[in-house]
């Protein structure tokens, strides 16, 4: 069984490692997944791109408000891990969120795909060819946007389309301790 762990482990000093960006948010629509970025957390992205593997490329992403449902990994009771979305009782499902999201350059060309999107555990796992990691990854560094079509080779549809996209800022998380803070008046 593939689980995401198999894909940011330290087997030299046996730690799991996944960064996250504050503000950053994940978010699926039908055939839409965006990856929201927040122009104030520039220096934060560079560093997880400083400090990933070439090959593999993870970001841990924040609970997103305007996600109407999220996906959640649940155990069952034979030990196997499932998938599951929940959502608002009184709300319709339009867009769900992610807890993470791994890039993986090493999809090779004679699987006949331009990449490929699956969803493992409670996040999303994207396949692409290593031109494509190298062009993911210099587009961060520029800060631009990027789309990432999944699917078959030559379709005039892809299946998916994954935009990684700046957006506004943020300033919602908390940034640490402000010893400006009185804890007693």
């Amino acid at each position: 069984m593939l689980t995401v762990f198999d894909f940011w482990q330290d087997f030299r000093n046996f730690q799991y490692t996944l960064p996250i960006v504050p503000g950053l948010v994940i978010h699926l629509e039908e055939k839409k997944i965006t990856v929201h970025l927040p122009r104030n957390r520039y220096e934060k992205v560079l560093k997880v791109l400083t400090n990933s593997n070439e090959h593999v490329l993870a970001f841990g992403a924040n609970f997103s408000l305007k996600a109407d449902s999220h996906l959640v990994c649940m155990q069952n009771d034979d030990g196997q891990y499932q998938t599951q979305s929940i959502n608002n009782e009184s709300a319709t499902r339009k867009i769900t969120g992610a807890s993470f999201i791994v890039f993986s350059g090493a999809l090779k060309s004679s699987t006949g795909l331009t990449a490929k999107m699956s969803i493992v555990e409670d996040g999303l796992l994207v396949q692409i060819p290593p031109n494509t990691m190298s062009e993911l990854r210099n587009s961060l560094k520029d800060m631009k946007n990027y789309a990432i079509n999944c699917g078959k080779i030559n379709e005039t549809q892809p299946e998916e389309v994954i935009y990684l996209s700046w957006g506004e800022e943020e300033s919602h998380c908390n940034l640490g301790y402000d010893s400006n803070y009185k804890y007693f008046n």
